[in-house]
């Protein structure tokens, strides 16, 4: 009866850890996350958040202000540093910036990714999910409509800037910094109103 209560004790010690689980994030993968961020005890300041990962670098945005940043990861079991290369320089006056930048503890259970960290104007916590692209190339949508002769445009994680010529044709809702799988192939025939990018034509996303 001993035997039965203790295999019984450990199941449930080993089914806790696994709803618990958390696995350390593979920065050598080429991966793609998007979510909300939130700030507290400062402004109170929410938004989105959209970054990619591709061998140890990383490219983020926010519809932030400021909200761009680029830079190399460096990560462990509990902690994330994000080391920025893009040099943003924010002048105080004009306010923070709030792409991820410098280090976070996180929890990350293969799907979900959560950052949280203290900074000189509150904490910020980021609520991320994966998207996963196996084959395909990470990237985020981008609203250009603004510009001329620019319309939704795809940047992928490699800094490659696509400028897509039939996106209207799938399903998809657009939404600036949106995390995206993408195949495509190139169209020499054609040339760039925006000069954003490589014009392309999508296979699918």
């Amino acid at each position: 009866m001993q035997k039965i209560y203790l295999i019984l004790i450990t199941c449930l010690i080993i089914a806790c850890d696994k709803d618990d689980s958390h696995f350390l994030l593979d920065i050598t993968k080429t991966s793609s996350f998007s979510g909300t961020l939130h700030t507290v005890n400062s402004d109170n300041t929410s938004g989105t958040v959209a970054f990619t990962i591709e061998n140890g670098s990383y490219r983020a945005w926010t519809n932030l202000p400021y909200g761009r940043g680029a830079g190399t990861l460096e990560v462990n079991h509990k902690t994330i540093s994000f080391i920025d290369t893009l040099f943003l320089i924010v002048p105080a006056n004009y306010g923070p910036s709030y792409v991820p930048s410098g280090d976070y503890r996180y929890r990350f259970d293969g799907y979900n990714l959560n950052l949280w960290s203290e900074k000189d104007n509150g904490s910020v916590r980021y609520n991320l999910v994966m998207s996963d692209c196996d084959e395909a190339h990470a990237g985020v949508l981008r609203d250009l409509t603004n510009f001329d002769g620019c319309g939704w445009v795809i940047e992928l994680s490699n800094g490659l800037t696509l400028e897509p010529v039939n996106l209207n044709d799938f399903d998809i809702e657009l939404e600036d910094n949106r995390s995206v799988c993408v195949q495509f192939h190139e169209r020499t025939d054609l040339g760039s109103y925006c000069m954003q990018g490589t014009v392309v034509e999508i296979d699918f996303i």
